[in-house]
């Protein structure tokens, strides 16, 4: 992959162009072993997917953390998580530790401009972020942030902890059709309790998950907090982010369930994704546990700004 990079004495991470994308994460803890927090899709560099304009740009270069200004699939915007996912980024800024980059929108788009920095934190396995957003006209957009985080190849080799929610959701349709088994919209109070479509209860609270393949669940009013902890390596990955911003907090459960290309069974991940959405289409709202804090509002020329944090600890 091309972009740009910044090392420190914790860790090093990559910035592309599309979709300002950060990857191949790497944060180095006291006792020096290193840690990859993100998933990274294996049809990178594959030519039949890069050269295939019939999928979306970040789909070809899927894996790592983007910023998602609109999310998901809505009126605002035609592109699935916003124009700013598929256009190329520009380089506005580097420093000895920092990225800064930028992405102008379509003119008549009701977003002018978003910009994002990646900061390396000296002396700690942690990388923190900016997003800054620009809209030309008042208006309330969904929004989210996309970190892919992997997932070991050990069943349930992974803990889940969120900050507090208020509730859980599963995606109101079938998320993906004979493969998705949770129940469409249940509803749940914990992640190791979720009712499925045989009528019994699986767990998201461990993963990888033994029968489970492709599912999407929405934590309302999360408090801004995730952990993941790698059991077998004996690592935390913590990722926080202002719950202000993003009220709630989807789950995106991967696990070689989708058979399309490029997908063909291959790929692995866990997305947490901070939201003001109901889940990743304008058209769920009519499902929504709650319809507070499913879009965020911006005053046009004015600069709205959010700060986020990825760091890894020994256990």
């Amino acid at each position: 992959m091309d972009g740009w990079t910044i090392e420190w004495d914790r860790g090093r991470v990559l910035a592309i162009p599309t979709g300002g994308m950060a990857h191949h994460l790497q944060l180095r803890l006291a006792d020096g072993r290193v840690v990859e927090p993100f998933a990274e899709a294996p049809w990178h560099g594959e030519p039949d997917v890069l050269g295939d304009t019939r999928f979306p740009a970040h789909l070809r270069t899927l894996g790592g953390e983007w910023p998602c200004v609109p999310f998901g699939t809505g009126e605002a915007d035609p592109a699935h998580h916003g124009h700013g996912s598929n256009a190329d980024w520009q380089l506005v800024e580097r420093g000895e530790r920092h990225l800064r980059l930028a992405c102008d929108f379509p003119a008549g788009h009701a977003v002018e401009r978003l910009e994002r920095e990646i900061r390396a934190v000296e002396g700690e396995a942690a990388v923190e972020f900016t997003l800054r957003v620009v809209t030309r006209v008042d208006c309330t957009l969904p929004i989210g942030l996309h970190p892919i985080f992997r997932l070991p190849a050990e069943t349930a080799g992974l803990r889940v902890e969120p900050a507090p929610f208020a509730k859980g959701q599963v995606f109101p349709e079938t998320f993906q059709r004979d493969v998705s088994r949770l129940r469409p919209n249940a509803l749940f109070d914990r992640l190791d309790a979720i009712d499925t479509v045989e009528g019994d209860r699986a767990s998201l609270a461990a993963l990888p998950a033994p029968g489970l393949g492709e599912e999407l669940v929405q934590l309302w009013r999360c408090e801004g907090a995730m952990s993941l902890e790698d059991t077998a390596a004996a690592t935390r990955v913590r990722f926080t982010w202002d719950p202000a911003a993003f009220p709630h907090c989807l789950l995106w459960v991967s696990q070689g369930g989708r058979d399309a290309a490029p997908w063909n069974g291959r790929f692995r991940g866990l997305g947490v994704e901070p939201i003001a959405s109901a889940f990743d289409r304008g058209d769920l709202i009519r499902h929504a546990a709650f319809r507070e804090g499913t879009a965020q509002a911006f005053r046009a020329g004015e600069p709205w700004e959010t700060h986020y944090r990825i760091e890894a600890e020994a256990l």
